[in-house]
């Protein structure tokens, strides 16, 4: 998790909690001739080692949001399903 978060958005993370596997599918692969991927990552609820870092993201991502609690139901309704199964997960929202 700490590679991660140095390599996609530039900052050291402290783990607080794993919330364990979850499955990942997609229509779309990067190789020519498959329909699809399927994968399982491993979710964490982490947070920044310092107090308001900067952050930077690396290629993988066009955009990332920060967002503090309580989450609105109405926001939490617009978030990409699989962002909102690891707030289900770590406690931050009811199941949508």
């Amino acid at each position: 998790m700490h590679r991660i978060a140095d390599a996609e958005i530039s900052i050291d993370v402290v783990i607080k909690d794993r919330l364990g596997a979850c499955e990942h599918q997609y229509d779309v692969a990067d190789i020519d001739g498959v329909d699809g991927k399927y994968y399982i990552p491993i979710g964490f609820s982490v947070a920044a080692a310092e107090p308001r870092p900067e952050l930077e993201s690396d290629d993988q991502h066009t955009e990332f949001q920060i967002f503090k609690q309580p989450i609105e139901d109405a926001f939490a309704a617009e978030l990409h399903p699989y962002v909102q199964t690891y707030l289900v997960d770590a406690g931050i929202i009811e199941s949508i």
